[in-house]
């Protein structure tokens, strides 16, 4: 079967979708399958089971941001977007775009860490091109003060 010219009904909302709206599964035999459920209808399952949220309240999240991520002001797309959770406690803080979402994860959730991230930005020395280089060169220096930058010592 060709996911190109194949349709489908979906047992949940009842359409008739292209093959590709269909998460396909390849049998021992060698045929691939679609799944009765369309990639839809399976993300709002999800997120039904995950977090317990109805598409009614994902809509009204979604409203009440105004279809923008909150962190970098940027418009959402409502399909790709996440919903954003406290881990420790369940709690939905709201929708994010996966940038956002993995960098405050990546952080560890945690406002402290986030704030230091702030100060870093803020406050961190702007290296020139010439610092760039020499920082990614390897020294040879032994350290020692005598010694001119990245030279060895004379041997005499």
């Amino acid at each position: 079967m060709s996911q190109k010219k194949h349709k489908c009904k979906c047992r949940v909302c009842q359409k008739v979708l292209p093959g590709s709206e269909f998460p396909w599964h390849k049998k021992p035999n060698g045929k691939s399958y679609p799944n009765r459920i369309c990639k839809e209808c399976q993300r709002w399952d999800k997120i039904q089971r995950k977090f317990g949220m109805t598409k009614e309240m994902w809509w009204d999240l979604w409203e009440q941001q105004g279809g923008k991520d909150p962190v970098t002001l940027q418009n959402l797309d409502a399909k790709t977007c996440h919903v954003d959770h406290c881990h420790r406690t369940g709690r939905i803080r709201g929708l994010l775009n996966g940038s956002t979402n993995r960098g405050l994860g990546f952080l560890g959730d945690c406002a402290e860490n986030l704030k230091r991230a702030v100060d870093y930005l803020d406050e961190s020395p702007i290296l020139t091109s010439s610092s760039k280089a020499r920082a990614s060169k390897p020294s040879v220096s032994s350290g020692h003060p005598d010694e001119s930058e990245g030279q060895p010592p004379d041997a005499g």
